[in-house]
């Protein structure tokens, strides 16, 4: 019938597993373009993601829709106690994705940012909890599954007794930007990463759309 609407089929929404760690990953390296961690590869994504998923510091929520998943977001408790667990969980294996990589200047120069990421983040007494990484599958943007995922890690967060969250987004991101701010999230101020002028953002716990 002309007109008619096209059939959405049904998206679960559940944690994020190790086994999952692959999907996002491909999830990660065709949505978020032009960061430095998509620079390392697929192999190295998908082992962070895997570490992520272990550890006692950080979560992700995934959408599924038969069988397929279709989004993803992830949040680091703490994120200082998130590098350390994930590089006990899974170091070994993403230093062995890195093989030939390591001695790129650019590369030790990026892996020695992020790793004093944590540290530089504390002088602007910004929380330690923190909105990692978002992406949804092309076929499912702008239809609102961002948001779902957002709000869903937003509320395990309250259930974690977490009370402030951070994210940082390219200021240049207008459609980030745009999500963060209808999720309730406020610019705190600005940071420079890997060359990258990043707004920075906070929520307070008892205003996230829960």
């Amino acid at each position: 019938m002309s007109g008619a609407r096209p059939i959405v089929e049904p998206v679960a929404v559940r944690p994020l597993f190790k086994e999952d760690a692959a999907a996002v990953a491909q999830l990660h390296m065709s949505g978020i373009q032009g960061g430095f961690i998509t620079s390392l590869g697929d192999r190295f994504v998908t082992a962070l993601y895997a570490a992520i998923a272990r550890s006692p510091y950080g979560f992700g929520i995934v959408a599924e829709c038969q069988g397929t998943i279709i989004g993803f977001v992830t949040f680091a408790t703490d994120i200082k106690r998130l590098y350390r667990s994930v590089l006990a969980r899974g170091g070994l294996r993403m230093a062995g994705s890195l093989v030939g990589q390591v001695f790129h200047i650019s590369v030790i120069k990026g892996i020695l940012q992020n790793l004093l990421y944590p540290h530089r983040m504390r002088t602007y007494n910004l929380p330690d909890a923190e909105l990692l990484s978002v992406g949804v599958s092309i076929v499912r943007q702008r239809t609102g599954l961002a948001t779902q995922l957002v709000t869903e890690g937003l509320r395990e967060c309250v259930r974690r007794k977490v009370k402030r969250v951070k994210v940082l987004v390219a200021e240049t991101n207008a459609a980030a930007n745009r999500l963060y701010q209808k999720c309730g999230f406020a610019l705190t101020c600005k940071t420079t990463s890997h060359g990258i002028t990043s707004n920075v953002y906070v929520i307070e716990m008892p205003d996230a759309p829960c």
